[in-house]
């Protein structure tokens, strides 16, 4: 079970966007740096949580995937219901996607995320926007600093695992 102890970070939007910009190099490079010889490992070798460095990756593809079709949808529609609450994910088991397609997907997902991040901090009140959640809300930024958590969160995650490789 991948360990849910995420807080958002406490950033402002700039940062965001240029941790959305790093994202997909800093998981590429940190997982293409292990031997190939070694590689196994990545799908082996499992940490005090019980997943595997695909597993962190995988859950990170998929989160950033939902975070990012949810903040697209608060920054570029008006009144916006969801009908779960994208800071109160609960990460189950998520399709096998392989290495080279989840890392693809985390780029993607991130790229797409920076572009969103670009464009709501040109007109900061974008970031003001909310998403009704029952009878709660939540704001765009609310949604951007939960994936900036979520993927920081994996990529360490991942990095204590693989360390010393």
């Amino acid at each position: 079970m991948i360990p849910e102890t995420i807080v958002p970070p406490m950033i402002k939007p700039p940062d965001a966007t240029m941790s959305f910009q790093s994202f997909g190099r800093r998981y590429r490079d940190l997982l293409e740096a292990v031997p190939l010889d070694r590689r196994d490992l990545i799908t082996e070798r499992t940490g005090s949580h019980g997943s595997t460095a695909l597993d962190l990756l995988t859950s990170a593809a998929h989160d950033l995937t939902e975070l990012e079709q949810v903040l697209r949808q608060i920054l570029h529609q008006d009144n916006v219901e969801l009908t779960t609450d994208p800071l109160r994910h609960d990460p189950n088991v998520e399709p096998y996607l392989g290495l080279k397609e989840a890392l693809n997907r985390v780029e993607r997902r991130s790229d797409a995320l920076a572009t969103l991040s670009e464009q709501a901090t040109s007109s900061l009140r974008d970031w003001e926007r909310t998403a009704k959640v029952g009878s709660a809300s939540v704001s765009a930024w609310d949604v951007a600093k939960q994936a900036v958590g979520v993927a920081s969160h994996r990529l360490r995650l991942i990095e204590e695992l693989l360390g010393g490789i």
